[in-house]
């Protein structure tokens, strides 16, 4: 399951010795939500809303392997965010702009064998700067578009501690991408956009056993302190052709790998980095102004590691104002 602008806490008893904690997951961050064309931007203002909706019905452990018992887990959601991109001055050679971003959860539902909880709130703020660069043409016959940004995560959404499922994981984030989209025909585009993201310690998380140990009874000696997630590295692809000059169509995924391990009260949780593989088609239009965009894109994950496994459908729409 990809990653959600939410943080679950899920108690779930692992049969596996690698993961015999409940499991600290990956918090929100752009999962799919972007595809075909990405590269491309103009200096304006512009409103981006993504409307987006996951589901699974199987959890994994660190060997990739369904954990026992009934895990589900759907979210549907809305990622409202406006840019502003300004012509001048330029910065490098780019045209620099600002970015807000607001996930807003209407419904969010975690469940196993031993509880439910659902979840409808507002989660942390976004806030990014970035450099969007004009074309340029790679070995004078491809165009090119790029674009590089940084956004920093607020811990400003709901959050309960008491809660095992929150809109907000109550840390901070700092979240660079680069993307860029080649025309290598004049029909067919290539889109990529890579991330890496790293976490703040969250010193207020839910009653989940420390790791720190009594050495007689080997039992751990409190409830955590703090929980911190792993560092990730990340990417989606997609490439396109053009049917028309309205309509695209084509293939997109992504990819995560979780670099560090998750940690408890500053030590590693072993095995408990995570990785999803995910696939499908997507769909583009573009309205004869070029004021309005739209993306459909349909996702079904594979090769999976201590995370849900499911699908997802991401809707989009860009104004330009």
């Amino acid at each position: 399951m990809r990653l959600l602008l939410t943080y679950l806490f899920i108690a779930i008893t692992l049969l596996s010795a690698k993961l015999s904690y409940a499991q600290v997951s990956l918090s929100g961050g752009n999962l799919g939500y972007t595809s075909f064309m990405d590269g491309v931007g103009f200096p304006g203002i512009i409103s981006d809303q993504y409307f987006y909706y996951n589901h699974a019905d199987d959890f994994t452990d660190a060997d990739g392997d369904k954990l026992p018992g009934k895990n589900k887990m759907h979210n549907l959601m809305l990622l409202s965010s406006f840019k502003i991109c300004f012509e001048n001055p330029k910065i490098l050679g780019a045209w620099p702009g600002v970015d807000i971003e607001l996930p807003i959860m209407f419904d969010l539902k975690v469940s196993n064998d031993t509880f439910t909880e659902t979840e409808s709130s507002i989660g942390g703020l976004f806030v990014g700067f970035f450099l969007q660069y004009p074309k340029l043409m790679l070995f004078n016959k491809i165009p090119y578009w790029q674009r590089l940004e940084l956004l920093v995560k607020f811990p400003t959404g709901h959050y309960d501690s008491d809660s095992h499922v929150n809109a907000d994981n109550n840390a901070y984030a700092i979240n660079p991408y680069y993307a860029f989209t080649a025309f290598l025909t004049k029909k067919i585009e290539l889109s990529m956009r890579l991330f890496y993201k790293w976490t703040s310690k969250n010193d207020d998380p839910p009653e989940i056993p420390s790791l720190k140990w009594d050495p007689k009874s080997g039992i751990p000696l409190q409830f955590a302190d703090s929980i911190q997630e792993g560092q990730a590295f990340w990417m989606n692809f997609a490439s396109s052709y053009g049917i028309t000059k309205s309509f695209r169509a084509g293939i997109n995924g992504y990819y995560l790998e979780q670099i560090t391990n998750h940690k408890i009260d500053g030590h590693d949780i072993p095995d408990s980095k995570e990785r999803v593989l995910a696939l499908g088609p997507g769909v583009m239009y573009i309205s004869d102004e070029k004021k309005d965009l739209f993306w459909v894109n349909f996702y079904d994950e594979v090769l999976t590691k201590n995370r849900p496994d499911g699908v997802a459908l991401n809707v989009r729409w860009l104004h330009v104002f």
